[in-house]
């Protein structure tokens, strides 16, 4: 049997490894597709009838072995108290697997964290309870034992001006190849246009990373700590993480990089996302390193050294976003986000780098 979004295909591996939860209500589970429209993997909530109880099924691609997101999971969620969840693996009925291979997917099942996504207009309030999740998650990872973190030097930068390097030839490449009477491909044009500023920007924070001589520890990072991900109760306060599939014991950044796609995402003025709220950006940023320092105050020379390394990575961030989406343009169109979305992070990027004074 092909499994699909059909929702008696659901059905079936639900009653077939969780019985113990789904048996009684077999004929009464709804199920819905929770998925977003280009989401890499998909997601399905079954909500059990006559209660408040529901549950989210994860498919995965093959390639995505979830045994070190879930043990990732489950450690963390004992370092927290009750106040925050993260997802929690349900185990097999016949066995305490924590996932399923079936036919070249991988699935496992989680209780659904009750609560709100705000995608916009955060407050203080919501701001500082962000930090403090913030603060604990890498708190977690700081402390662990046996230690997570890796220590080697990171090839990022380089690494993203080579991609860049290598679209813009190759867009060269095609141009001078094709027919003039060929119809303009505005995608690539635009990467054209912006490779001087954006190779300028990357060529500055690599040479500022290869004259630093301590070496930042890089550790398995969330990644993706935006809205989307964020779940909150009605007091405006942090209840939940979501979605922890980057985590990857071979693919370790700085903690900044966690902290500097928050700022990006929850800091952002109003009228135009491409630049940050400086009062958002104080309060989410002073939260956060009091209480991953302990409280303890920190000199004003080491937090103007933690604000360079955040706003590099603010920077390099945006630039991810903008080469991940040119990637999907020529990989996965169907997906593609649209050139307006490569225009916003590119903004990001330059508007972060032109407005450094700002931020002290």
């Amino acid at each position: 049997m092909e499994t699909d979004d059909n929702n008696s295909d659901i059905r079936h591996l639900l009653l077939t490894y969780w019985p113990h939860i789904f048996q009684s209500s077999s004929n009464d589970l709804l199920i819905s597709l929770i998925s977003q429209p280009g989401s890499v993997n998909t997601n399905w909530r079954i909500c059990l009838p006559s209660t408040t109880t529901s549950y989210v099924l994860k498919r995965l691609k093959h390639e995505q072995n979830p045994q070190y997101e879930l043990n990732y999971l489950i450690d963390f969620q004992k370092y927290l108290d009750t106040s925050f969840q993260v997802p929690q693996p349900v185990p097999l009925s016949s066995s305490q697997a924590i996932f399923i291979e079936y036919n070249n997917h991988f699935y496992w099942l989680y209780e659904h964290i009750n609560g709100i996504i705000h995608k916009t207009d955060f407050n203080e309030k919501q701001l500082l309870s962000l930090a403090t999740c913030l603060s604990k998650y890498h708190r977690f990872l700081i402390t662990h034992d046996p230690p997570l973190h890796k220590t080697e030097q990171s090839h990022r930068r380089q690494e993203l001006l080579d991609e860049l390097v290598t679209s813009v030839k190759m867009i060269t490449s095609e141009k001078q190849q094709q027919s003039e009477t060929l119809e303009i491909d505005l995608v690539e044009d635009y990467i054209f246009d912006c490779y001087p500023q954006l190779s300028k920007l990357i060529k500055e924070s690599l040479r500022k990373h290869q004259t630093v001589t301590t070496t930042n520890r890089s550790y398995p990072i969330h990644r993706d700590i935006r809205p989307g991900n964020v779940v909150w109760n009605d007091n405006n306060n942090v209840v939940g993480l979501l979605d922890f599939e980057n985590v990857d014991a071979n693919v370790c950044n700085t903690l900044w990089s966690d902290l500097a796609i928050c700022l990006l995402t929850f800091c952002c003025s109003d009228d135009d996302q491409s630049q940050s709220d400086m009062i958002k950006i104080q309060i989410l940023l002073d939260e956060y390193l009091k209480q991953v320092f302990n409280g303890l105050s920190i000199p004003t020379s080491t937090k103007h050294e933690f604000i360079n390394l955040i706003l590099d990575e603010m920077i390099l961030c945006s630039i991810e976003d903008y080469l991940f989406l040119y990637w999907q343009y020529r990989n996965e169109r169907e997906k593609f986000q649209g050139l307006n979305e490569m225009k916003l992070y590119y903004k990001r990027s330059i508007w972060h780098y032109e407005n450094k004074s700002k931020f002290y």
